[in-house]
């Protein structure tokens, strides 16, 4: 949608307007990945941060993005391909958040109503991703397959760590 909007604002006579438009659009999706973060993360016991959630998506992301850079392709073209990533690891932060609200006691929030709340969180939040998937399905294939390969490997160090995997 963004690109969209940006080739309006240059096809009606705002030049440059289309790359402001796409540079705010990352900022926005930039600045909403990391406050994800923030609700997962275990904090640095110094620097009260997520030290450890930031440097595994920063490093991946330089990666790939720089990568991609080398390649020649413009800002919206960069947009386009990780943009997909984005939204599938902002999805899935948010149902992580409703499957540890399903599975713990909240402080202070009665047991039917964080129930409630949580399952109803994460059934949108799966609609969301199945629509989302059936759209990109075929466009995006390479950033899908990054995607569920980290997600993966993510998963086996989770259950590694928990004494699961051996």
């Amino acid at each position: 949608m963004i690109p969209s909007i940006a080739l309006l604002a240059e096809h009606l006579g705002k030049p440059g307007a289309g790359e402001w438009i796409r540079a705010g659009s990352f900022l926005c999706l930039l600045g909403s990945t990391l406050g994800s973060l923030n609700a997962l993360a275990q904090v640095h016991p110094r620097f009260r941060t997520p030290a450890s959630a930031l440097t595994a998506t920063t490093i991946p992301l330089i990666l790939i993005g720089g990568g991609l850079e080398l390649r020649g392709l413009s800002v919206s073209q960069l947009f386009d391909q990780l943009g997909c990533f984005a939204v599938l690891a902002f999805l899935l932060v948010y149902a992580m958040v409703a499957i540890g609200a399903l599975s713990r006691a909240l402080p202070g929030i009665p047991r039917l109503r964080r129930l409630l709340v949580a399952s109803g969180s994460l059934a949108a939040l799966v609609a969301v991703a199945a629509g989302y998937l059936s759209s990109v399905l075929g466009q995006q294939t390479t950033m899908l397959i990054i995607f569920f390969v980290l997600m993966l490997l993510g998963m086996a160090l989770v259950l590694r760590r928990r004494g699961a995997l051996g």
